[in-house]
C-alpha cells in the first residue's frame, strides 16, 4: 500500500530526454508525491499527485501546474502517457491485473522461466508474464489488434523489502509514440 523509493531515472520522449535523480513516496491506492532533481540538487520537477487532482512545478520550465488528474493533464506534466493508476504501480513496482477485465478467462501457459497470461480487451492484447521465483509480475505487454507493442514495461533486480520481493529496475518503452522510461531505484 505504501512505497517509498530513491533512484535514478531516465527518460527519452520527442518532447524531452534527460536524467535525474527521483525521490518518491507512494500512498496506494491514491496519492503519489514525487521530486526528480539533477545535478547539485536542481529541481527537475516535484509534485503531488492523487486520483482527483494535481499540482506539479515543472523546474525546466519554472512553471506550475495544477488540475484535475486526467491523462491529458498527466500527460503534460510528465510529458509521457501514463494514466494514474500506471503511474502508482509503475513506480511502486506493485503492477496487478486491475485493467484484466473482469471474468474473461485468459490465455496461459510457461514460457521463459515464467507463467504467462493473455487477455484480449479493449485496449488490445494484453499479456502479464509472471516470475514464478518471486511471485510478482515481470512484464507487462500491451498490443493493438495488428500484434504492435504499445507499450513494454518491464520489472528487474527483485530484491527482498520488508518481507516481499520489489523491482529494482522498472523500464518503460512506447515504439508508437517514440517513449523510454527507465527507474533504478
Amino acid at each position: 500500500r505504501s512505497h517509498i523509493g530513491q533512484g535514478k531515472i531516465t527518460m527519452d520522449t520527442p518532447e524531452f530526454s534527460g536524467t535525474g535523480n527521483i525521490e518518491l513516496h507512494v500512498s496506494k491506492p491514491d496519492s503519489a508525491l514525487v521530486e526528480i532533481s539533477g545535478p547539485f540538487g536542481i529541481s527537475f520537477g516535484s509534485g503531488l499527485f492523487t486520483s482527483s487532482e494535481f499540482t506539479f512545478y515543472d523546474g525546466y520550465n519554472n512553471r506550475v501546474m495544477t488540475g484535475k488528474t486526467t491523462d491529458e493533464n498527466l500527460r503534460r506534466a510528465f510529458r509521457m502517457s501514463l494514466r494514474f493508476n500506471e503511474i502508482l504501480n509503475i513506480l511502486s513496482g506493485s503492477f496487478g491485473f486491475e485493467d484484466a477485465p473482469a471474468g474473461a478467462i485468459p490465455k496461459g501457459g510457461f514460457a521463459d522461466g515464467s507463467y504467462n497470461l493473455v487477455f484480449k480487451t479493449a485496449r488490445g492484447i494484453e499479456e502479464y508474464r509472471v516470475d514464478t521465483d518471486y511471485g510478482a509480475i515481470s512484464r507487462y505487454i500491451l498490443k493493438n489488434e495488428d500484434g504492435n507493442i504499445k507499450h513494454d514495461i518491464k520489472f528487474r533486480d527483485f530484491r527482498r523489502v520488508n518481507g516481499i520481493y520489489m523491482p529494482h529496475s522498472i523500464s518503460i518503452f512506447r515504439p508508437m509514440r517514440d517513449e523510454n522510461l527507465a527507474i533504478i531505484y
